[in-house]
């Protein structure tokens, strides 16, 4: 039998912490974004008789079972784990029925240190099976440290963040755009913490749990909306693709920002999405938020589309416009596509590589946008970008190091304009180095403030 435990004291009581992780958000927020993980099913135990499958969706009762898969390298690995004991605030149980291990039974239990923190204290005993290939022991010893590493990282951040909010009353926030990649895990957040997440719908009848653009009756009493929907800026930019992706940001933001001025009870605040294509292509110039715009397409489109929250503006509204770097994470996005090359060993620099790139953590990304939902004095422009952006080289060479792997291959620019045309040239080629001078004056600290600190959390 083969023994594992990791303890971490953790900015939260005891209660708070387990709430988290009853929440129903706990196993998302807890997969490492390198991970993936496929809930096939799960069944409520003692305390959720009479509930739909989606309301017990994450229940840690006694009785509680969940089915999932989970991936070692290209191998599909199906796990059924059963809550095999409970007690509220102090621990809960999880054995294995069925799945890859001889035998595994993991105890969670949360113990109170004082006032303001706790105890997370994970206590793991497995054996492997027998008939198994070789090295494979080590690799999952391996895999269960660096999954643990992370929980714990994940359970004390997630708390830490919304420790200086705790006594406040729990929002209810809609935010539209609440399947794309920011909005998944915003939203999973948000319900980690207690609040209740809306999401938006452009059809008359939406499922349970979204409000409709069609009934703004539906809004009345939010206290946050969030927008972050718009038509994907990826693929080739033909005439009716850049006609889709101005109308989809400067429409749609009009559109919602009109619903809130009408409102007989507004939201308290209202994030509108932006870009820093705002600011063009700028060479070494180091841009903040009230620097100048650019004079290319993407921002023309980031200038109208900030200009199209001027109806919730004018009706007292909190705005804040959040103009975002590439956001960095596993999951999707720009290091999603990356991440199959340089593990090959075929990244490298794209054209000079001197070009500034200016990007945020997914994490940052989440903790960010609550931090200026919250804040009473956050208005206007904010640049969500690290505030060490990098050059595309170093960007490429930090990757590759990451990965245990050589960076060297260059993209030459005209391969770029010959495969992507001008999306290419404006999001490969285009140097911007924005730095988030407004939400570090209103105090926000970066979890992931260097590229390295970045890739160490998940890579």
């Amino acid at each position: 039998m083969k023994t594992f435990r990791k303890q971490s004291v953790i900015s939260a009581s005891k209660a708070d912490l387990y709430r988290w992780h009853a929440s129903g958000q706990a196993l998302q927020r807890l997969t490492p974004p390198s991970e993936k993980v496929k809930i096939i099913s799960w069944k409520g135990g003692e305390k959720t008789q009479g509930l739909t499958e989606e309301e017990q969706f994450g229940d840690i009762s006694t009785g509680a079972r969940v089915h999932l898969k989970t991936y070692l390298g290209p191998v599909g690995l199906s796990m059924v784990a059963r809550h095999v004991d409970h007690q509220e605030e102090e621990f809960f149980v999880d054995q294995q029925e069925k799945g890859p291990f001889a035998y595994w039974k993991h105890v969670h239990r949360f113990t109170h240190q004082d006032d303001h923190t706790s105890l997370l204290d994970d206590d793991i005993e497995y054996r492997l099976p027998v008939l198994r290939p070789p090295f494979t022991g080590k690799i999952i010893e391996n895999k269960i440290q660096k999954m643990f590493a992370y929980r714990h990282y994940r359970t004390t951040e997630d708390l830490r963040r919304h420790a200086p909010y705790r006594d406040r009353a729990p929002m209810r926030v809609a935010i539209t755009g609440s399947s794309g990649l920011i909005g998944r895990e915003l939203a999973s957040y948000l319900r980690s913490v207690g609040h209740t997440v809306l999401g938006v719908s452009r059809k008359e009848n939406p499922v349970k749990g979204m409000i409709s653009m069609h009934r703004p009756s539906e809004w009345e009493g939010l206290d946050a909306v969030v927008h972050l929907a718009g038509e994907s800026i990826n693929g080739l930019w033909t005439k009716s693709k850049k006609e889709k992706i101005l109308s989809s940001r400067e429409k749609m933001t009009v559109r919602v920002s009109k619903i809130l001025a009408g409102l007989h009870k507004p939201p308290g605040v209202f994030i509108s999405s932006s870009a820093v294509g705002f600011y063009g292509d700028r060479g070494d110039e180091e841009l903040v938020e009230d620097s100048t715009p650019g004079n290319d397409f993407l921002s023309d489109v980031c200038q109208r589309w900030e200009r199209s929250t001027e109806d919730a503006k004018k009706a007292g509204i909190r705005c804040v416009i959040m103009r975002t770097g590439v956001v960095i994470t596993p999951k999707g996005g720009a290091l999603q596509k990356m991440l199959l090359p340089f593990s090959m060993g075929l990244g490298g620099p794209v054209g000079s590589g001197r070009q500034w790139m200016s990007w945020i953590s997914l994490d940052d990304m989440v903790y960010l946008l609550y931090f200026l939902m919250q804040s009473k004095d956050a208005r206007g422009v904010f640049n969500a970008t690290a505030p060490h952006p990098v050059q595309n080289q170093d960007f490429g060479k930090t990757l590759g190091k990451s990965l245990h792997r050589p960076a060297f291959m260059p993209l030459p620019a005209f391969m770029v304009r010959v495969i992507l045309g001008e999306m290419g040239d404006a999001l490969l080629l285009t140097s911007a180095k924005v730095l988030p001078q407004k939400p570090l004056s209103l105090g926000y600290e970066f979890s992931h403030p260097t590229l390295t600190s970045c890739f160490s959390a998940f890579l």
